[in-house]
């Protein structure tokens, strides 16, 4: 929605020996909307995101019919368009490869053009959960004539049981 005005109210008036003439005519300048505002990235996974913006400002005086949404990867820094009939303030990008580092940029358009890009700050697809690191070194707890060695691990991701399998305490 435009927050400043472009239309006007005239009067017109044209005279000469034969009389006056006064001719009233409003008028309503449209221009390309502003650009999107709030841009951001959310969603992060594997080989995806979503790509959330706020509808311009400025509207240009008409309706904002849809978005352009490009995207970049940095190693390369060669735009392509993702999608060129967005109608909502967010969309769903897919396809994406993971840890790769990707730019988004957002367009209005309304019927009398596209506005200006906003850009995204550089962001990396990559699942949320790490790799696991390597186990740590085990403790060794008991030895005896039937179980040469038995050990707890230490690590805190998984849990032994308290009795071996043969029913021995550990």
């Amino acid at each position: 929605v435009r927050k400043w005005f472009s239309r006007s109210n005239y009067v017109i008036t044209a005279t000469n020996s034969a009389g006056t003439f006064t001719a009233y005519a409003n008028i309503n300048v449209l221009d390309v909307p502003g650009a999107v505002r709030n841009l951001r990235i959310t969603g992060l996974g594997a080989d995806k995101c979503r790509v959330v913006w706020d509808p311009p400002e400025d509207d240009g005086g008409c309706e904002v019919d849809s978005y352009i949404l490009e995207k970049c990867e940095t190693r390369r820094m060669v735009w392509s368009t993702y999608s060129d009939s967005v109608v909502t303030p967010y969309c769903n990008v897919t396809r994406l490869v993971e840890n790769n580092e990707y730019i988004f940029r957002v367009r209005a358009e309304n019927k009398m053009g596209t506005g200006p890009a906003m850009e995204s700050k550089p962001v990396t697809v990559r699942t949320q959960f790490n790799k696991p690191g390597p186990p740590e070194a085990p403790d060794v707890t008991k030895v005896s004539k039937r179980h040469p060695v038995l050990y707890r691990l230490n690590h805190s991701d998984f849990a032994l049981p308290q009795k071996s399998p043969l029913g021995e305490d550990m």
